[in-house]
């Protein structure tokens, strides 16, 4: 089951309407006056102007104390607060607008809606999902819904293809190591990997599925983020870590973005990373294939091709190394070092997961091979380095 971003819901809202078999009529109590002090009529009021004269002077006495931007609450009535509670993740629910949480509130200090209020509320989200019942479709315009599907988390390395919310991030995904707590479940190292298209992506949304309820992150703490990564690069998404609380046993996870897609045409002559130019100075993302395949390919063979080559799938959805035995193979070692460079920070490769999860002191678990002396990590992370000091 995916999550339903605010899109979705709008697209699903059509498909669910014979489902309905009662609605409260948008204009019970709304009293939306006219410039002459009568009620104007219901069919020249459009969502927006209802919220404005109705729904706003509500929010603005029953929820701003806590909801403004610069309050403690999650900020769901930050500037334009229509527009903002409209994006806001699982606040106004258009497909069963008795369940928006602008309306049940869920666990909630604050008092629940009078009935008279509430049914102002409600009316208007009625009426958002009529009119884009009524907004004619462009059946020739992709529709990307930008969500990620749920993965049962593990205990150790976890990863997420971010293919399934755009089709034209091949190869791009998400990682992160999971510990569960005593609190709930920690991640670590979260990063977003790109592919030959780069990726950009902004305000990544944490939703739990649990037996089919999908909830998201009511923090919705990556709301600033914006990230652009160009082809096989790697960053942390915020700060790379991540807890949450109360998180069920057997969960799943997923990400809905607000925007996500390439970060670059990779057909577009004139882009100078292009990886498809044959006289790009930097094929697959790497400025030196041959540093790469006489320092860091003979370690990576030795140590890390019988999982990451495809011996282990997990292993090699995190970082593939296919063909990195292959050291006579040019395009096998362009490939294999940019997908191993985009695991890594050329300026800080100490705090990348290539440089830590083999390290049997390292704080990362969930990775099946560890050095097992000390001298052949050393000799490892040093091969990796020469090659990375080709690459700043």
């Amino acid at each position: 089951m995916r999550a339903l971003t605010p899109t979705l819901l709008l697209t699903l809202a059509a498909c669910d309407a014979a489902t309905v078999q009662t609605r409260v009529d948008p204009f019970a109590d709304a009293g939306v006056p006219t410039s002459d002090g009568a009620t104007e009529d219901a069919a020249a009021i459009d969502p927006e102007t209802l919220f404005e004269s109705t729904v706003a002077p509500l929010l603005e006495n029953r929820c701003a104390a806590c909801h403004d931007a610069d309050r403690t609450g999650p900020a769901f009535l930050a500037d334009p607060v229509y527009d903002t509670l409209l994006d806001y993740p699982a606040l106004i629910d258009l497909t069963d607008p008795a369940s928006s949480r602008l309306l049940t509130k869920g666990p909630h200090a604050g008092p629940a809606w009078p009935v008279t209020e509430a049914n102002q509320v409600r009316g208007w989200i009625e009426m958002e999902r009529t009119w884009r019942e009524d907004e004619p479709t462009d059946p020739t315009m992709p529709v990307e819904d930008g969500a990620t599907d749920p993965i049962t988390i593990v205990e150790g390395l976890n990863v997420i293809e971010l293919e399934e919310a755009a089709a034209a991030l091949v190869g791009a995904r998400m990682t992160f190591v999971a510990t569960r707590t005593a609190a709930g479940l920690f991640l670590a190292e979260l990063r977003v990997y790109a592919g030959e298209a780069g990726v950009r992506l902004r305000r990544p949304v944490l939703v739990t599925v649990d037996e089919g309820v999908s909830e998201p992150d009511p923090v919705d703490r990556f709301a600033g983020i914006e990230l652009q990564l160009d082809a096989y690069e790697s960053g942390l998404l915020g700060t790379g870590s991540v807890s949450l609380v109360a998180f069920p046993e057997g969960a799943q996870l997923s990400f809905v973005f607000d925007v996500i897609g390439p970060n670059a045409d990779p057909t577009d002559p004139t882009d100078p990373t292009d990886p498809t130019d044959p006289t790009d100075p930097t094929p697959d993302g790497c400025r030196s294939v041959a540093s790469f395949t006489s320092e860091a390919q003979p370690q990576l063979s030795a140590f890390c091709a019988s999982c990451h080559a495809g011996g282990n799938v997990t292993a090699t959805s995190a970082l593939d190394m296919t063909g990195v035995r292959d050291s006579g193979n040019a395009t096998a070692q362009a490939s294999v070092c940019g997908q191993v460079l985009g695991a890594v920070d050329p300026a800080d490769p100490s705090a990348s997961s290539v440089w830590r999860a083999p390290d049997r002191g390292s704080d990362l678990t969930g990775h099946d091979f560890k050095f097992p002396t000390d001298a052949q990590l050393a000799d490892f992370r040093a091969a990796l380095g020469r090659w990375l000091a080709m690459e700043e």
